[in-house]
């Protein structure tokens, strides 16, 4: 679920799947299953999973709790899985 909600795999099924509609986003199981999900490392599924368990924590105990850091953290954890370059990263950043 972390890949998934990530900003590189968010901005991969925009850019392929959406008619860059503002409103909605058609999510559906025949565009999912083409999203490119690459198999992570023991250790880097569990470094994903220590964030991820931090933000649960956070929101459990108020759902208002800033995780945009944490949620950096898995976005720069991606970036890594995936080999993204500092350009590429910038396009899915939008810089």
């Amino acid at each position: 679920m972390a890949l998934l909600n990530s900003k590189l795999l968010n901005w991969f099924y925009t850019n392929q799947f959406t008619n860059e509609s503002k409103l909605t986003v058609n999510l559906s199981k025949e565009y999912l299953s083409q999203i490119p999900i690459y198999k992570a490392s023991k250790n880097q599924q569990e470094d994903i999973i220590s964030i991820v368990e931090k933000i649960l924590e956070l929101k459990e105990n108020d759902f208002n709790n800033d995780t945009s850091a944490l949620e950096g953290k898995i976005d720069l954890l991606v970036y890594q899985l995936y080999s993204l370059t500092e350009d590429e990263i910038k396009i899915v950043k939008g810089i």
